[in-house]
């Protein structure tokens, strides 16, 4: 189940969601029937879990109790610790570990690190303010890269009217900076944390800018391609995989083009967000520097660096919402574990609950 068909597919983001925040979403389908559970038992050398023997069947516990439906995929010092998946796409093509989904707002991790390769690659620096990019915009003169990667840049939330349907993403891309360029701050750059897409919606045109590829050509070239992510890929790419185009996954999505590049346009499934988790840990596709900057609260209480939510149950964490979809990531560096959900079925209030159980559980 190959995403990125290079010969079939151009690299143009041009089909959006229309929710991408970390927030509450309803679910929109039932659940069918089961399509894969296991799970193995932690080895001698996996000591972080030694003190709590029983965690794998606490886990099948609550999945099973709340009849939970997608995806959880576990791996603990680079082996499968946990693995179960359950329910059916929309064509009734039963869910398994390598079913890809639109991941949402764990999508900025990828904006961020590529902010983060351009700067050790020396072409730009998170201290950069923004009207070295978009010199038009009055308020750029004091917001740093730094400030929007962390929430913290006072740049309200973009009005998503402002994109329409059926144009090409660059009719949309012009119309969302005019809104943006023409809206008031809502606070000093660096007083306080407020989550807001639109960070990641310019840090997105700024990658562009720099490398001079289409944002989504330089994730892929930088990221998906050196790890061999066979599984991850763009929006844009729904249609054209087998796959997604029998099913109505698709027509679950607004089509706003260029409305959520950066801040939530990708789709990817377990295996490949957990080999983007241990090649971050490792420092195998950014420097472990920028990776630690990623994973460093700069917000006291709001536990946010660059894409990752610092200090959840010991480790690092996201959440996403695409529509139906739901999903989160999470990372601890310190017992080598990694943690990764998706659903489309599920709210992100039933996935959030039970993402935290699991991970206090690990």
């Amino acid at each position: 189940m190959l995403i990125k068909e290079k010969n079939l597919l151009k690299r143009i983001t041009a089909f959006i969601l229309s929710a991408v925040m970390i927030g509450c979403s309803s679910a929109c389908s039932e659940n069918t029937e089961s399509s894969s559970v296991s799970s193995s038992k932690p080895s001698s050398s996996q000591e972080s879990m030694s003190e709590k023997p029983d965690a794998v069947s606490q886990i099948e516990e609550k999945l099973k109790k709340t009849d939970y439906g997608g995806v959880v995929y576990i791996e603990i010092n680079g082996e499968p610790y946990f693995t179960y998946a359950e329910g059916m796409l929309d064509n009734k093509t039963p869910i398994t570990i390598e079913t890809p989904m639109p991941i949402g707002s764990v999508s900025k991790q990828f904006c961020a690190a590529s902010i983060l390769l351009l700067q050790e690659q020396g072409k730009l620096s998170t201290a950069d303010t923004l009207d070295k990019y978009f010199p038009e915009y009055e308020a750029a003169g004091k917001i740093t890269l730094h400030n929007m990667l962390s929430m913290r840049s006072g740049i309200p939330e973009y009005n998503r009217s402002t994109a329409t349907y059926d144009v090409p993403e660059e009719a949309n891309i012009s119309a969302l900076k005019e809104d943006i360029f023409g809206s008031p701050t809502t606070a000093e750059p660096d007083t306080y944390f407020e989550y807001s897409n639109t960070n990641y919606f310019l840090l997105a045109l700024i990658v562009q800018q720099v490398s001079g590829m289409n944002y989504v050509d330089f994730v892929d070239s930088s990221f998906w391609q050196p790890l061999n992510m066979t599984h991850t890929g763009s929006l844009e790419e729904l249609p054209s995989s087998p796959e997604w185009a029998q099913g109505s996954a698709y027509e679950q999505l607004d089509k706003q083009p260029g409305l959520t590049k950066g801040a939530g346009d990708i789709i990817s499934n377990a295996a490949d967000m957990t080999i983007w988790l241990n090649s971050l840990r490792e420092g195998r596709i950014i420097s472990k520097e920028s990776f630690e900057a990623m994973i460093t609260d700069y917000s006291d209480g709001k536990q946010y660096g660059y894409a990752f939510r610092p200090g959840i149950a010991g480790g690092a964490a996201h959440a996403g919402e695409n529509g139906i979809y739901t999903s989160f990531d999470y990372i601890n560096t310190d017992k080598n574990i990694t943690l990764f959900m998706t659903s489309n079925t599920e709210s992100s209030t039933k996935t959030s609950s039970l993402f935290m159980d699991i991970a206090a559980l690990l």
